[in-house]
């Protein structure tokens, strides 16, 4: 053994490497389509579906996603998710009761974030769209 050498102490360096980038939302579909057309009288429960994903954006775990009827409407409603949160991409589904809504073209924002709290304030959206098929009233007849 050389009388130089310490057996006793060891230095490291440490780096750490944050995951600071927010979760990419994709795939956002409203029973299965990016544009969803309806008639009023047809307007039902439609299924609202959305993959959150960090695998480009830091690798972290998701922590889950929530949506808003037009871009950031807050407060949001948090969407269920399907599996265990335990990866870095989840897939989302909430089933949103259109019954109630008037003829018209909303869109469905979602959002997304990651386990160290980088939220996805941009969110991706699909589109409903609900005609009027309804009869026309006949008032004032004299």
């Amino acid at each position: 053994m050389d009388a130089q050498q310490n057996t006793t102490s060891t230095e490291f360096a440490a780096i750490q490497i944050t995951d600071d980038v927010a979760p990419e939302v994709q795939n956002v579909l409203a029973d299965g389509l990016p544009t969803y057309t309806v008639a009023l009288s047809d307007a039902w429960n439609i299924t609202l579906t959305a993959t959150v994903s960090d695998d480009n954006a830091g690798g972290s775990m998701i922590a889950g996603a929530n949506f808003t009827i037009g871009a950031g409407n807050w407060p949001s409603i948090p969407m269920n998710n399907d599996t265990a949160l335990d990866s870095d991409i989840e897939t989302f589904s909430y089933v949103v009761d259109i019954t109630s809504w008037l003829p018209g073209t909303y869109r469905i924002y979602v959002y997304g974030s990651d386990i160290p709290g980088n939220d996805n304030l941009i969110g991706a959206f699909t589109t409903i769209i609900i005609t009027n098929d309804a009869s026309p009233e006949i008032e004032n007849v004299l």
